[in-house]
């Protein structure tokens, strides 16, 4: 019976990666949860929760987006480039205007959240260089942009400018993840099997281990956002290494163990999960908003938790999806002229 329970096929409707969906869900979840969380009231342990998510949530997303992109010039511009500059605008005027926080219209120092945007499209204006390497030279290519990953801490000049700091801090997951679609390691686990048993095992294990040594380990929130050299958070390298294997173990439960068991289609959360842009452009906005206007409402941790909720069930669905396609021009794509291979980027 046990082998059986491990060698049954995945619940899946073929042509759709259910897991992947689920995992956004999960991830869109702590993102939205975590920025709710910075301006909610004081509460035991908020701190210990904020610091474990902020360990793992945009590593675990920049792998998911680099293990799916199928970068094009069209789609980079119409899907990241034009969007980005659309959003950009739009926050600094609701900073500025809304909020009465003056903010520069400028789109060399994203707003907040938006670095995001801004690191995805210099991932694949480069992914080109990225495939340059076979075999070895996929692994050199890794163990490169580690490196930089761990020497752009010691540089001070690389800050918030054009987010070149989470550039590089963060460009490992980006590449593991894109390598690791090229060599179908999804394939290699699509099926929960006996031989994984292992691998489940010691990947739970390294999470709880993580979270241990994150416990007791005095991490300052901000060194965590990758955003800022050594010495002007006052860490080494060091910590940054340990930051990297932290976020690693997180990856490796999450999309090796997790993704098998969740490939079934979910209610609500699978839905959720496949329209995680909306949620992500849009959540900026009631998140200021409330920090200003409205505080009572993050005063407790279930409020955070059920605001947490609401937000996702609002934004997190096909309709907004349009209404971020319209307003971020993502439609102009249309009216372009097509490339001769037809490609696109979940």
């Amino acid at each position: 019976m046990f082998r059986k329970l491990f060698e049954q096929p995945a619940e899946r409707k073929p042509g759709r990666d259910y897991a992947s969906d689920n995992l956004r869900f999960l991830l869109i979840f702590v993102v939205v949860f975590a920025h709710l969380l910075e301006i909610a009231a004081p509460f035991p342990n908020k701190g210990e929760i904020y610091r474990q998510i902020y360990s793992f949530h945009m590593p675990a997303f920049l792998f998911l987006f680099g293990y799916f992109v199928k970068p094009a010039p069209r789609t980079t511009l119409f899907h990241w480039v034009l969007p980005y500059m659309v959003w950009q605008t739009l926050y600094c005027l609701f900073s500025t205007h809304i909020l009465d926080n003056a903010v520069p219209l400028q789109y060399t120092t994203p707003y907040w959240l938006l670095w995001y945007m801004l690191v995805c499209i210099f991932y694949q204006l480069l992914t080109p260089m990225y495939e340059l390497g076979r075999g070895y030279g996929q692994l050199v290519t890794l163990l490169a942009v580690f490196a930089l990953a761990l020497y752009a801490g010691y540089d001070n000049k690389i800050d918030y400018l054009m987010s070149l700091s989470r550039f590089f801090v963060f460009q490992p997951w980006y590449v593991l993840g894109y390598f690791c679609r090229k060599h179908a390691v999804d394939e290699k686990f699509s099926r929960p099997k006996l031989r994984h048993v292992p691998v489940y095992l010691v990947s739970a294990a390294l999470v709880c281990v993580s979270v241990c040594l994150l416990k007791h380990l005095n991490v300052p929130d901000y060194f965590l956002y990758g955003s800022t050299s050594y010495a002007s958070t006052q860490c080494s390298v060091w910590l940054r290494l340990l930051s990297l294997l932290i976020a690693f173990s997180w990856i490796a439960f999450l999309f090796l163990t997790l993704r098998v068991f969740m490939n079934r289609k979910l209610f609500l959360i699978t839905m959720i999960g496949q329209n995680t842009l909306p949620i992500f452009l849009l959540h900026g906005f009631a998140v200021r908003g409330i920090r200003n206007y409205f505080p009572s409402l993050t005063d407790t941790p279930w409020k955070v938790l059920l605001l947490t909720c609401v937000l996702l069930a609002v934004l997190g669905n096909r309709v907004m999806k349009t209404a971020v396609d319209l307003i971020g021009l993502t439609w102009l794509k249309r009216f372009a002229k097509p490339s001769e291979e037809k490609r696109s980027t979940d």
